[in-house]
């Protein structure tokens, strides 16, 4: 008689071993990612104090350069104030003293001087004004280009040699007096002072 082999039979997939290795080895899985989850998140936590942490360090520093800023600004503007307004009262006195011997030309010195001072004086104010821009204070209004223009040259003492010229149809328009004056007024002591000649001859116009 003879005999069949008799071949060992595999491990059924419903093996209690390979059950257990099976869910051994998904545990593992889910607490390393459960873990570099949390570490990940912890991370970012800890980025988000620093990040927080050097904005507020940030902030607190602009807030102490602005005050900075507007203690220089009204020290500043006090400082030059006070010989402007030395000049216009010494120019009231001489041109009452001397009103009898005065000159049609003298008068007219005078008086410029006078316009003068009170020009700087607003200008002052207004630059003390320009350097708190963007912390509540609105400067922002509408500026007539013609006599912005006029203004400007009321600052400057322009040389014998040259002649300046306001066009009439300058545009009126939106924006800060302060910094406008400021910028068109270096834009012409810039024109006459790299001028090559010592006469010469300056346009205000629109675009």
């Amino acid at each position: 008689v003879s005999s069949q082999p008799n071949f060992a039979v595999g491990h059924s997939i419903a093996d209690p071993a390979i059950v257990l290795v099976a869910c051994l080895i998904i545990s593992v899985l889910v607490f390393g990612i459960l873990m570099t989850f949390a570490m990940t998140r912890r991370r970012a936590q800890e980025i988000a104090k620093e990040k927080t942490r050097s904005l507020e360090e940030r902030t607190e520093e602009l807030a102490r350069s602005n005050q900075e800023l507007d203690r220089f600004a009204y020290a500043a503007s006090h400082d030059l104030r006070s010989p402007l307004r030395a000049i216009s009262s010494l120019t009231g006195w001489l041109e009452d003293d001397l009103q009898p011997v005065l000159t049609d030309d003298s008068r007219e010195h005078l008086a410029l001087m006078k316009n003068r001072v009170g020009r700087m004086e607003a200008l002052l104010t207004g630059l003390l004004q320009y350097s708190r821009i963007g912390r509540g204070d609105d400067n922002v209004q509408l500026l007539n280009g013609c006599s912005l223009a006029v203004d400007v040259l009321d600052l400057i003492s322009v040389p014998a040699g040259f002649t300046i010229e306001v066009s009439p149809d300058l545009p009126d328009f939106h924006g800060d007096k302060a910094p406008v004056t400021h910028v068109l007024q270096n834009l012409v002591d810039n024109a006459i002072k790299h001028h090559d000649r010592t006469d010469g001859r300056i346009w205000i116009t629109g675009a």
